[in-house]
């Protein structure tokens, strides 16, 4: 998922057939008239620059994105973790969060480190100007599930203190090299959230004024 590639596309005159081209002195190509038996210059045109796409996890298209997307769930959730927990030697967690204006409950996997006993995800959308809607899901309510392996729990969140953002992005550029490209990609703040678990005493340490949903 945090792989990106580009998917060229061929175009004819790149792959023009062999009988059809001459070469004359200097390398430059001309066309020859199968009539006359001529050569006629061939005419000027601008560098061709292959169509590609784009796609945060290599895939061409959102549609393509969201079905992985669904499938990732679907493995990870019926294997409890056993398969999809790890990507390419990337850890991966499932966040569910309920949408904010049909509150239905919305399951995404998200790569993650774990740094002082939180668990870290970053808000990244691969660069995007606008911010992941999980990201605005959760921001606006107190709480949400997470699973890690065949681990299920409620878990609450808070921003990355400020001072301590170059740490985080450090470890999570050493992670996932992806996370460097993606901030040069955009110039808005990318959020780095902090995943606590729920449980008697929680939250543990409180990170910055108000930051952290209070329990419910």
């Amino acid at each position: 998922m945090l792989v990106s590639c580009l998917i060229g596309h061929p175009d004819p005159w790149l792959n023009p057939s062999p009988s059809s081209w001459s070469q004359k002195p200097g390398g430059q190509p001309n066309r020859v008239d199968s009539r006359t038996r001529s050569i006629r210059p061939e005419p000027v045109r601008a560098p061709h620059h292959p169509r590609a796409t784009v796609n945060e996890g290599g895939f061409q298209n959102m549609a393509n994105w969201l079905a992985f997307t669904r499938a990732h769930c679907v493995v990870y959730r019926g294997t409890r973790g056993w398969i999809g927990a790890n990507l390419i030697g990337i850890h991966m967690l499932l966040l569910t969060t309920r949408g904010r204006k049909t509150g239905k409950p919305r399951t995404l996997p998200l790569a993650y480190i774990e740094h002082k006993g939180d668990l870290v995800v970053v808000a990244s959308n691969g660069g995007a100007l606008n911010p992941p809607a999980w990201w605005l899901n959760l921001r606006d309510s107190d709480s949400a599930e997470v699973q890690v392996g065949n681990e299920r729990f409620e878990i609450g969140w808070a921003h990355a203190p400020k001072d301590e953002r170059m740490e985080y992005w450090r470890g999570l550029q050493a992670a996932i090299p992806a996370y460097r490209m993606y901030r040069l990609r955009t110039d808005r703040e990318i959020p780095i959230v902090l995943l606590q678990r729920k449980s008697e005493g929680w939250p543990t340490r409180r990170l910055e004024s108000g930051s952290i949903a209070p329990p419910s």
